[in-house]
């Protein structure tokens, strides 16, 4: 799979390899009471969506789908759940939620002890791995197992409420970009993300 600007592949911004078959045996999982166990600190989930907006990431209701998370050395545990009301659910056709997956790569904020000094977005996995239906409430557990200059990289666990295995993420990698922060003239003008571009369209008759 390759995801570029032009067809001539130029510049190509995403590749990528899938194995299509039937459903992943599930991998076996350490138990949720073992996990929080470690995770005995609460962690501030509004604080979190605070300073995302303070960084000019704001998430609207649906992409706010962390209830609570707690930390522990180097890891966290998350729950997570489709907003109440939501007819998102079910509906999608895929076997994650859009939200939910946003909220799998939110939760790796809460395993840096001293948080992310900036915004960042995932870049890179080395696998990517569904056993089955995400389902509308997840629980995530997230590691951070290496840091660089300008990122981070984590492995998930994404969890059943049962405790079972549903999927895998490995060594998924953030990188840092730079961004005007705060609610300033300038931060307001700024775009950290996405650029608008307009195209004419064809004419119509």
């Amino acid at each position: 799979i390759e995801i570029a600007s032009s067809s001539d592949a130029r510049p190509l911004h995403f590749t990528a390899r899938a194995d299509l078959g039937g459903r992943s045996p599930t991998a076996d999982g350490e138990p949720i009471p073992a996990i929080r166990e470690r995770c005995t600190r609460s962690a501030d989930v509004a604080g979190f969506y605070a300073l995302a907006a303070d960084f000019g990431m704001v998430f609207g209701e649906s992409f706010r789908c962390i209830a609570r998370a707690s930390k522990g050395r180097g890891e966290a545990l998350v729950e997570a759940k489709l907003p109440t009301g939501s007819r998102r659910g079910g509906t999608t056709g895929l076997p994650i939620d859009p939200g939910l997956l946003d909220a799998v790569f939110q939760s790796a904020f809460f395993s840096v002890e001293e948080g992310f000094d900036g915004p960042h977005v995932p870049v890179r996995a080395k696998a990517v791995r569904i056993h089955g239906d995400l389902g509308s409430n997840l629980v995530i557990h997230v590691r951070a197992v290496a840091q660089a200059s300008d990122g981070f990289t984590f492995d998930y666990r994404l969890l059943a409420p049962s405790g079972a295995v549903i999927g895998e993420i490995e060594a998924l990698t953030f990188q840092r970009i730079e961004a005007v922060r705060g609610r300033s003239a300038l931060a307001e003008r700024s775009i950290n993300i996405f650029e608008p571009v307009w195209l004419p369209d064809a004419a119509v008759g």
